[in-house]
């Protein structure tokens, strides 16, 4: 299981605070720790994500929304969870002072807010750039 360093976690943070796009993940099935969100599909509530190495073995321990908490030892486990959650919050980094207010409020600082607005304008941006105009 490959346990990449924080420099990618730093990129991102850097290119936040200058008002970019974080970087996508760089390989398929690899994950950072650090601290996301995550939009949860049942309420629709932006949600933290916490990624940290499991202290006594190989792994990854996750935490969601305070209360979901599971470990993942095994490549096939990593695998899956990259493909259907963790592809689509690295996107989502947050710093962990942001990550502690949410913790302790229940509520997201503003800057992740509007780092979300941004984000979703910049995605219409795109989209409506590749649509082909009608005739």
């Amino acid at each position: 299981m490959k346990v990449p360093g924080y420099d990618w976690w730093v990129e991102c943070l850097e290119a936040l605070a200058d008002g970019g796009a974080p970087p996508t993940c760089p390989e398929r099935d690899v994950i950072f720790p650090g601290r996301y969100w995550i939009r949860w599909k049942k309420t629709g509530e932006v949600v933290g994500l916490a990624v940290d190495p499991v202290p006594d073995r190989p792994g990854f321990r996750i935490l969601i929304n305070k209360g979901i908490r599971f470990d993942l030892t095994t490549q096939e486990q990593v695998e899956d969870w990259c493909e259907k959650t963790f592809a689509w919050a690295c996107e989502n980094p947050v710093s962990q002072e942001e990550y502690l207010a949410w913790w302790r409020t229940g509520t997201w600082p503003p800057e992740v807010s509007e780092r979300e607005a941004d984000k979703n304008r910049r995605k219409r941006e795109r989209i409506a750039a590749q649509r082909r105009p009608r005739k």
